[in-house]
């Protein structure tokens, strides 16, 4: 038996998110989780994101909760980007930023200027942030997913996040087989790594995430 309001409901929450949501290599379910978690935020919440590439997932959390400061951190090396993801990857870089223009910065930050509240860093993360003094109500993990980076990552922005601050880390898909081309060991390691330390503790894994809660 089909489900027609669920289906109705999935239907009002897609059309809730950011135009820009094509842009956050998301899946719906994982962009309406996004969206749902931004939104319940309080106002004026700091998010600090890790793996901006266009900028999408900033915008779906931005637009669920515009009182909100969205941090986003990426390298912008559009040399590397382009030369690793091949040509569907540079078709959708086109279609964010425009014919010719280059992955930087300036012009992600351009393309998302309907959203005052976002602010896009360029460096590698956590190793350029050392000096972060800005405590974090969300930590919004889609970086690299390998070994040491993915585990510095959550260890360090863990430590910024405020008492009861929460995680959300993409690409938690324990579900898979192991030797899976899709699933991230190194992903699952490290979270596990944080909570075996007493550092946080596992809310929900739900589509693709695993959100935790600092402890």
């Amino acid at each position: 038996m089909i489900n027609i309001k669920y289906l109705k409901q999935l239907g009002e929450d897609l059309r809730s998110l950011s135009p820009r949501y094509k842009f956050g290599l998301l899946t719906p379910s994982d962009m309406i989780v996004l969206h749902h978690v931004a939104e319940s935020l309080p106002d004026n919440s700091i998010i600090l994101e890790v793996g901006s590439f266009l900028g999408g997932s900033a915008a779906i959390m931005s637009h669920a909760n515009p009182t909100a400061k969205v941090y986003s951190i990426d390298k912008f090396d559009d040399a590397v980007e382009v030369s690793r993801k091949g040509q569907d990857r540079i078709d959708l870089v086109t279609a964010a930023l425009g014919t010719n223009v280059p992955w930087t910065v300036d012009t992600v930050q351009n393309s998302v200027k309907d959203y005052p509240n976002i602010k896009f860093l360029k460096g590698s993360s956590p190793y350029d942030f050392q000096d972060w003094d800005i405590e974090i109500d969300l930590y919004y993990e889609d970086g690299n997913h390998k070994l040491p980076t993915i585990r510095d990552n959550l260890q360090f922005w863990c430590s910024k996040l405020k008492p009861n601050g929460l995680i959300m880390c993409h690409d938690y898909r324990p579900y898979l087989p192991r030797d899976h081309a899709q699933r991230c060991v190194d992903v699952e390691t490290s979270i596990d790594e944080l909570i075996s330390m007493g550092k946080a503790k596992l809310l929900i894994h739900t589509c693709q995430y695993a959100i935790l809660l600092k402890t």
